[in-house]
């Protein structure tokens, strides 16, 4: 919207500098006119000094006319900078824009690697939590391991004891029928 507005105005401009230029002219045709008039009013007669003064202040009209052209000119020159100005404002201003499109893009990136590496590092703590639990049941699987050979132990100890009960039993009912048949 604002570079049509910009084009308009640089098309208005380039107008009113063939205008200026359009008038120029006429008024340099006027003023070699108005010398002709000076010209002939001399060669007429002493008569003339009135047309002579007519064609001066013609001339000298003319000349405030090509003054006025002239300022018309700088003027339209320098609306064609100023419109040529705006242009290149209105690119800087789409260059800014595609910068931070740019910088936008560049930090979703980011954003999304950082998610990534987020949901990743989820995954490693699940592992290692994992893990963990599975070294917790190997634990107690040892812990269980560990008490039923204490059980075992502890029973074959009973079994030991009882066999010294018996053994030592047989040794006295021995000692005893010895004692016996000796009397």
């Amino acid at each position: 919207m604002q570079s049509a507005t910009v084009i308009a105005e640089m098309t208005i401009a380039n107008v009113k500098s063939i205008n200026a230029t359009a008038e120029i002219t006429i008024a340099i045709a006027k003023s070699i006119n108005a010398t002709a008039e000076i010209t002939i009013a001399i060669a007429k007669s002493i008569n003339a000094t009135t047309e002579i003064t007519n064609a001066v202040a013609k001339s000298i009209q003319a000349t405030a006319e090509i003054t006025i052209a002239i300022a018309k000119s700088i003027n339209a020159t320098a609306e064609i900078t100023i419109a040529i100005a705006k242009s290149i404002q209105a690119i800087a201003k789409i260059t800014i824009a595609i910068a931070k499109s740019i910088q936008a893009t560049a930090e979703i990136t980011i954003a999304i690697a950082k998610s990534i590496q987020a949901t990743a590092e989820i995954t490693i703590a699940i592992a290692k939590s994992i893990q963990a639990t599975t070294e917790i049941t190997i634990a107690i699987a040892k812990s269980i391991q560990a008490t039923a050979e204490i059980t075992i132990a502890f029973t074959e100890i009973t079994i030991a004891i009882a066999e010294i009960i018996i053994a030592v039993t047989k040794s006295l009912d021995y000692e005893s029928k010895m004692k016996l048949s000796f009397t």
